[in-house]
């Protein structure tokens, strides 16, 4: 699992010069390429509505508990293979106690999700609360979990207010504010969400998989021998 985490996180990051990072980070825009909690919601939804929909087609009995179950393992096998970093803790927490929550009648807000998830991360690695991704990550969800308190809010609405309330962060970190942000991301996470990663996992998947099937697969001569 470690040797398959160290050759997707190359893959995705070290095919980047120097330069192109400046970019990313001046156009607010990197943590699409990094292994971050976005990349777990983006799959966690893909592989929950794929379910649903090939389930709807079959008319299978019980399609949510199914696509719920199929969501959690595509969740965790990403985990395993990104290697568990503190950002993708948090939303693989997070996606386990939704899922837990529509199965039972347990409820949470989501401010207390993320205190559990903050908590359970701070009980299993206590160093990760003094990392930078621990205070970007969890910061930037409390300050979106907030934003949205304030009231319903149209898509674009929330886009924009996500760029605002990530400025401060911008700001003490990387030392610029991003105004760009709203506009660059509002191309660059479709277009990430439903191409880009669906297609790079895909390709990884069969990677993987591919040689395994024709390891265990007979060949033409063993086929012929077998007559």
């Amino acid at each position: 699992s470690s040797a398959a985490s160290d050759v997707y996180k190359r893959q995705i990051q070290e095919g980047l010069t120097r330069e192109q990072w400046h970019i990313l980070q001046y156009t607010c825009t990197a943590h699409l390429v990094a292994i971050s909690g976005l990349h777990v919601q983006m799959i966690a939804y893909q592989a929950r509505q794929g379910t649903l929909f090939i389930l709807a087609w079959l008319r299978a009995p019980n399609p949510h508990k199914t696509a719920i179950i199929v969501s959690q393992v595509a969740t965790t096998s990403y985990g395993f293979l990104a290697g568990f970093g503190v950002a993708c803790q948090r939303a693989l927490l997070s996606t386990s106690l939704r899922s837990l929550e529509s199965t039972t009648a347990i409820r949470l807000e989501s401010l207390e999700r993320l205190g559990l998830c903050a908590v359970a991360t701070s009980i299993v690695s206590p160093h990760s609360i003094l990392k930078l991704s621990f205070i970007l990550s969890y910061g930037m969800s409390a300050s979106i979990i907030l934003l949205h308190k304030c009231g319903k809010k149209s898509w674009l609405e929330a886009h924009i207010g996500t760029s605002i309330v990530s400025m401060p962060f911008n700001l003490y970190f990387w030392h610029h504010l991003g105004l760009i942000s709203p506009i660059t991301n509002l191309i660059a996470i479709p277009w990430i969400t439903y191409l880009i990663l669906p297609l790079s996992l895909a390709s990884y998947a069969t990677m993987i998989l591919l040689p395994c099937l024709l390891y265990t697969s007979p060949s033409p001569r063993d086929r012929t021998r077998s007559r």
